[in-house]
């Protein structure tokens, strides 16, 4: 009979899924977590919270308890947001 070895620390199922979340690539995609965000942004990670909750900040993911944003929205977003001084 062969004994199997386990680590000397498992990770919870908590500590899992938030590994699982944290490195979300489901399409191949760089996610990026709100304080990433928020400094892409040059922002308070407050203010991400804030316009998600207002539903007036940039399209996430949210799983659980975890926010991640996709780097294409972002740059999207962004974008819409961009001013044209020739305008």
């Amino acid at each position: 009979m062969a004994i199997t070895s386990y680590p000397s620390q498992l990770l919870s199922a908590s500590d899992l899924f938030k590994q699982i979340a944290h490195n979300l690539e489901l399409d191949g995609e760089l996610k990026l977590t709100s304080s990433e965000y928020a400094k892409m942004r040059g922002c308070s990670e407050a203010t991400v919270a804030r316009e998600r909750l207002l539903g007036k900040g940039c399209a996430f993911i949210k799983i659980g308890r975890l926010v991640r944003y996709r780097k294409s929205d972002v740059l999207a977003f962004l974008d819409r947001h961009r001013q044209d001084p020739s305008r």
